[in-house]
């Protein structure tokens, strides 16, 4: 919807927004990308909304890049279409059309800076981050955990009745609403596959985003740690290299990390070590 991040829907007033949605008595949500990164969005949803659950939805950030590049080579953009991605990562203020996509492909994965604004006008409590990619391999589990999160207990369904994987499709989709239907699926322009990842553009990418994905560990551990496990995913890739990628891997604790971490022949950093 947008309404938040887009300044001409939202002079039109509160009431235009509530209009957008049917007049159920079922719990209300709304999906909008832009709000995550929008300066002006926390303050205006909380002077709203200020009852909201916000729920953000991270990929591992070298992969969200990638894939807003190979998104825009798909919709055609000059810049994306005539330059690899590792031109595009390497591209300079002066460089146009270049340096935009660059920004529009490393700035939202800046994750800790976003989600600092989010915190201060919601708190800790009432934001939810989810991890991308285990919501993409393995989303009966994400949602089902989710509804509990948003205390939505007496609206529960078990995903599992809902969606199902697609071998066609390579992704989960809605599952037919009787026995021998079918199901709905997302768009063809979905689910894309594309190249791997060149290794200069991996490492570029884990160079610039070193010091973001230390001090997002360090808020989810510190802040948080019963609330949302850690996505170890993010600090194994640091410490181990895209070699050891442990995929979906949660823990719940600091000592569960440890753990894992010992498993490898690593141990907890200091600056994640329980105070």
């Amino acid at each position: 919807m947008q309404f938040f991040s887009n300044d001409e829907e939202y002079l039109k007033g509160i009431d235009h927004y509530f209009d957008s949605f049917s007049n159920s008595t079922k719990k209300k949500f709304e999906k909008s990308a832009t709000y995550f990164t929008d300066l002006k969005s926390p303050k205006r949803l909380k002077t709203f909304l200020p009852r909201a659950k916000v729920i953000a939805v991270l990929l591992e950030p070298a992969e969200r890049a990638y894939s807003w590049y190979q998104h825009q080579v798909a919709h055609n953009d000059p810049a994306a279409i005539s330059n690899s991605f590792y031109d595009i990562l390497t591209s300079q203020p002066s460089d146009g059309d270049r340096w935009r996509l660059k920004m529009h492909c490393l700035q939202p994965g800046e994750y800790i800076d976003h989600l600092k604004r989010w915190f201060e006008y919601f708190g800790d409590g009432n934001v939810i981050i989810l991890d991308g990619n285990l919501l993409k391999t393995d989303p009966i589990k994400v949602m089902n955990k989710l509804q509990i999160d948003l205390g939505l207990q007496l609206f529960y369904k078990d995903y599992s009745d809902i969606i199902e994987f697609k071998e066609t499709k390579g992704y989960f989709c809605l599952k037919g609403k009787t026995e021998g239907t079918l199901g709905v699926c997302l768009g063809r322009g979905k689910g894309r596959d594309y190249p791997e990842m060149d290794q200069a553009s991996k490492q570029f990418l884990a160079d610039y985003y070193h010091d973001f994905n230390q001090e997002r560990l360090q808020i989810s551990v510190r802040r948080r740690p019963q609330m949302y496990p850690v996505p170890v995913r993010f600090i194994v890739l640091e410490l181990l290299g895209s070699s050891k990628d442990p995929g979906s891997l949660y823990v719940a604790s600091t000592k569960d990390l440890e753990t894992f971490l010992l498993s490898t022949g690593k141990t907890l950093p200091s600056w994640l070590e329980k105070k």
